[in-house]
């Protein structure tokens, strides 16, 4: 960015624009200067030059008062707002896993594994594994706000849960990553890993 930083001549007025607007006759559109400073004398360095990074300084500082003045807007979801969305959904297909696989006793083989053309689940199941689902997370899903295309892989599951569910009003009901420690698997005795224990609420 070209700056430019000016002395006015004693008893005359002096102002950006003008100065632009004169440069303009001589200097190309994209060499005229962006930023502009009035100063009362040049700063100079032990040589009597113009200290050039002096002036860059003073650009800076100005710049920065500017922005400090400057009303803060309201940000749009940034990189600490993905993360989280992220850490949800991982942790979400993870107690997913653990729940087909304590509950239906079905070890899924892949998180995108179409459960529905491998036979993995049926009609049936679909109906028990919501009732599942409302359980685990405390969040309920409504079968008229859902498509078939849904629920067949974990993956559309975990977005599913994290979206679209409505949270219950059931005392248990907790925040996905609340509960991220129930779906991390336990070292046993001989150093190979368990799933967790959780009490079956089901009966």
């Amino acid at each position: 960015m070209i700056c430019c930083a000016y002395v006015p001549a004693r008893g005359r007025a002096t102002h950006p624009a003008g100065l632009r607007q004169s440069l303009g006759h001589v200097l190309p559109a994209y060499m005229l200067p962006a930023r502009w400073m009035q100063c009362d004398t040049l700063p100079r360095n032990a040589n009597g030059k113009v200290d050039r990074p002096e002036v860059r300084r003073r650009f800076l500082q100005a710049e920065a008062q500017a922005d400090a003045r400057a009303p803060r807007r309201a940000s749009a979801p940034g990189r600490a707002d993905r993360e989280r969305a992220m850490c949800e959904r991982t942790v979400a297909l993870e107690r997913l896993r653990a729940l087909f696989l304590r509950h239906l006793h079905l070890e899924v083989p892949c998180a995108d594994t179409d459960l529905l053309e491998t036979g993995l689940l049926d009609s049936l199941q679909l109906v028990d594994l919501l009732l599942l689902i409302e359980e685990e997370f405390g969040r309920r899903i409504s079968l008229e706000a859902i498509e078939l295309d849904d629920l067949r892989s974990l993956t559309r599951l975990a977005e599913l849960v994290c979206t679209s569910a409505q949270p219950t009003s059931a005392a248990r009901a907790l925040p996905i990553c609340d509960q991220a420690q129930c779906a991390q698997p336990e070292p046993t005795r001989d150093g190979t890993l368990a799933a967790p224990h959780q009490p079956n609420r089901r009966g």
